[in-house]
Formats: C-alpha cells, sequence, structure tokens
C-alpha cells in the first residue's frame, strides 16, 4: 500500500473464529486524514483508481489460468515458480481490499457537504446509493423463469449447468471453501420459484426497481445544484462503489482458477486440504524441503487460524484458546455477547417491516438452518447466500454500509433489510422472534 499511494497500514489482524478483520482505530483514521489531504490537492487522480483495479483484476486472471494449466507435466520448481508468479501478481490486486473503503469514505463525505452546501442534502440517498445491481440476482431470477414447471430432465439440468459454471465460484472470497455443487443451485432456484408465484412478474419488477433507481440517481444529480467538479466526484463514488462487487468477484473467480495448483502441489505432497491452510511461502518451503512438520500446523489452522501483524511482525496463530489468549493481549476482544436490551439499530438498506423467528447464520455450513420465514441475522452477506434469501422476510447485518453486498442485493429482491448493527448476531440468538422495522432502522425482540 505505501508504494501505491503512499501510506502503510501496519497492525491488522483476521481470524476465521468470528471471520473477522480488525485494524488499529487510530491507523485508520490516520489513513483517513491522508487520503484527505492526498486526494483533495490532486482529486483527479481519483478518477485512475478503478480503472487500474479493473486492469489488475483482468491481469491476475490471466495469470492464475497461466500458472495453473499443464500441471502434471511440470516439475516440483516448476510449480514453486508458478507459485511465485501468483503470489506477485496476487499481491498488488490484494491492495485494492483495503484502501479503497477508505476513498469510498472519503468521497462519501464530499457529496454530502456538498449537497449541504447546495441546500439539498435530502438528495444524499439517492446519490450515494448503488446504481448497478450484483448481476447475479438477475441471472437466477431469469433462470428461475426458466426453470418454473421443471421436471429436473437432462434439459432443465443443462440449463441449470450454465448458471453453475457461472457462479460455481461464489464462495470462494476465501481459498479454503470449496465450489458450489449443482444441488446448491437447484436448491436456490427450487427457494426463488416458492417465494414468488409469479416469476415473470418479478423479473418485470426486477426491471422496473433497476430503472427507477437509476433514474432518481439522474434527476437527483440534475437537481441538486452542486458543481460540474462535485458531479463528478458523485460519479467517481460510484465506481469505486462498484469496485465492491468487482473485486470480491476477481477475488473468487481466482481463487477458484488458482486450486488445481493448490492441489496438485497437495497431491504430490500426500495431502489434501491441508495444503490451502499454509501460506504461499510455506506451501513453496514445503514442497522443496518435504518437510512434514508444515503438515502437522496446517492441521492445526484447520480447527482455527488467525494471522496477527504488528509492524514488520507477522505472526501466524492456531488452536482456538491460542488465538483467543493472543488476540485479548492484543486488545481484540471477539467474545462480547450480551442479552442486555430488546432494540438493536442500524441503518436501514431496503425499506420495510416484518416479524419471523431470527436464524443465526455465520457461515455457510450453518445455512442449512434457514427456514422459510425466518428473520436472516448474518455478519454480513456475501453472493453466496443468494441460496437462502429467496426464504427469509428480512434481513439484519452487523457490518455494512449503504453500498454493501445485503444492501445491493435486499433492494434488488424488495427484503426488508437493516445493515451496520455491530451486534446483532451477538444480541438474537436462533429462535428468537423479532420485529425489523427497516423504515425506522430498528430491530425489536419481542420474546416477552
Amino acid at each position: 500500500m505505501h508504494r501505491q499511494i503512499g501510506f502503510k497500514v501496519n497492525s491488522f489482524c483476521c481470524e476465521n473464529l468470528e471471520f473477522g478483520v480488525y485494524y488499529v482505530k487510530q491507523e485508520l483514521e490516520e489513513l483517513g486524514r491522508f487520503i484527505s489531504r492526498k486526494y483533495s490537492q490532486d482529486e483527479e487522480a481519483l478518477s485512475n483508481i478503478v480503472p487500474k483495479a479493473r486492469r489488475l483484476g483482468r491481469h491476475l486472471l490471466k495469470v492464475s489460468r497461466k500458472t495453473s494449466s499443464d500441471l502434471l507435466s511440470k516439475t516440483d520448481s516448476e510449480l514453486i515458480q508458478n507459485v511465485s508468479d501468483f503470489q506477485n501478481t496476487y499481491r498488488q490486486f490484494l491492495l485494492y481490499l483495503v484502501y479503497p473503503h477508505a476513498i469510498e469514505s472519503y468521497l462519501t463525505r464530499k457529496v454530502q457537504e456538498a449537497l449541504k452546501q447546495s441546500g439539498r442534502p435530502d438528495l444524499q440517498e439517492q446519490l450515494i446509493i448503488p446504481t448497478c445491481g450484483t448481476g447475479e440476482t438477475f441471472d437466477f431470477l431469469k433462470t428461475a423463469h426458466s426453470l418454473e414447471n421443471a421436471s429436473w430432465n437432462a434439459k432443465d439440468l443443462c440449463r441449470l449447468a450454465i448458471l453453475k459454471r457461472k457462479y460455481e465460484s461464489m464462495p470462494l472470497w476465501d481459498i479454503t471453501s470449496k465450489p458450489l455443487s449443482l444441488n446448491y443451485f437447484k436448491d436456490a432456484i427450487c427457494a426463488l420459484l416458492d417465494k414468488y408465484n409469479h416469476i415473470e412478474r418479478e423479473l418485470v419488477r426486477f426491471r422496473i426497481r433497476e430503472k427507477r433507481i437509476k433514474s432518481s440517481f439522474s434527476k437527483a444529480l440534475n437537481n441538486s445544484g452542486i458543481s460540474i467538479k462535485d458531479r463528478k466526484l458523485v460519479c467517481i463514488l460510484q465506481e469505486f462503489i462498484f469496485l465492491r462487487t468487482f473485486r470480491k468477484d476477481i477475488i473468487s473467480k481466482t481463487h477458484f482458477i488458482h486450486r488445481p495448483l493448490l492441489e496438485e502441489i497437495g497431491r504430490r505432497l500426500d495431502t489434501q486440504d491441508e495444503i490451502f491452510y499454509l501460506s504461499y511461502d510455506e506451501i513453496k518451503e514445503f514442497l522443496r524441503t518435504k518437510d512434514a512438520s508444515y503438515l502437522n500446523e496446517a492441521s492445526r489452522r484447520r480447527e482455527a487460524w488467525c494471522v496477527l501483524a504488528f509492524g514488520r511482525n507477522i505472526t501466524f496463530l492456531s488452536g482456538r484458546k491460542n488465538i483467543e489468549t493472543k488476540m485479548k493481549a492484543a486488545g481484540i476482544n471477539i467474545n462480547t455477547s450480551t442479552r442486555a436490551g430488546t432494540k438493536i439499530y442500524g441503518q436501514t438498506a431496503c425499506k420495510g417491516k416484518r416479524i419471523g423467528i431470527a436464524c443465526i447464520v455465520k457461515t455457510r455450513r450453518e445455512m442449512k438452518k434457514v427456514k422459510s420465514g425466518n428473520i436472516l441475522v448474518t455478519p454480513m452477506t456475501t453472493p453466496d447466500y443468494l441460496v437462502i434469501l429467496g426464504k427469509v422476510r428480512a434481513i439484519v447485518t452487523d457490518e455494512g454500509g449503504i453500498t454493501c453486498h445485503a444492501s445491493i442485493i435486499s433492494r434488488e429482491l424488495g427484503i426488508p433489510c437493516i445493515i451496520g448493527t455491530q451486534i446483532a448476531t451477538k444480541r438474537i440468538q436462533d429462535g428468537d422472534r423479532v420485529e425489523v422495522n427497516a423504515n425506522k432502522g430498528c430491530v425489536i425482540i419481542k420474546n416477552e
């Protein structure tokens, strides 16, 4: 990041106990101030960031394909070189998973200030919400329409396979995950068909909502009274909102294409999934030395893993108790559950009011718990959540802002949604009866 924008985030922590990523608050605040200073002097440079991310994303996919092809004929040394080539390209793109958040916050603040000065702060929602959808929602609805009377014969399964080829990589945001099965897509289509009595009508509504959002954006921009310079910042902000979905898509597809390389290395080392729990430097050294101690450490990380970085010191931790102890010593407490209070507040992503039984989903494995009519309570949604979104009455998340995945997809499907509560998965328990009032951004636990 320092080479890219001139600022370095020295400390972070990521773990798979709560699937959290943590930064030092002061460093993020300083990054925000640095972004403000840097781009207030050269706002033109902002317009170059997203196009560069697109180029690097396409290049990463190309390198992934190249380094994962013709693997059986390659020597161990050649595979090690393939890992290095991939690693170097991957590292360049990973920058776009961190600092664009700070730039997006900077742009949002600038747009808010411009609207306030022009006397039109009421137009903020129309200008800051995403004008482009996720893509997969429409594709799933369209496929559901084509399979409305499916008997699941060979022709129907072929249509389903087309959808699978396009989206099977969705959960591979995490390299340890596996591609989606054909049954996942069948279940997702069936859930949509159960949710909507007239799927063709829902497709029409989807397109109307899409056009309405874009029309509302154009009208708001024309009526905002802000300067040409600030209008350009609004458009750049929309590009950064697009970048959120784009980078997740690139990372997932990259991991999907890249997996055969790691699987081949695992085969040569007589291991399977353990290879995915090693760093790239460890993988190269393991293949070079055949040192079995790497396999032992990978097995421990399957239970729980954590990467803790302070300055130049990066520590890989394994074992739940060990991780919790080290994180607590670093001032990170992931066990902050509390049942105090019956009201939880967040930000409205899609308006509406629903009452239902809460279902807590923190991992893909827990998706099978969701039943029709549940209220989904989750840290955050990702594209592979679509299989359960056809069942739920409302969505509540811990994380996210107005441009997050849950915010976008809830508007696409017309599901009431409250985001950014911070504590919903800790305060609400499976089976709680809850009221989601997304008109007011409030969740009420109604067990009494």
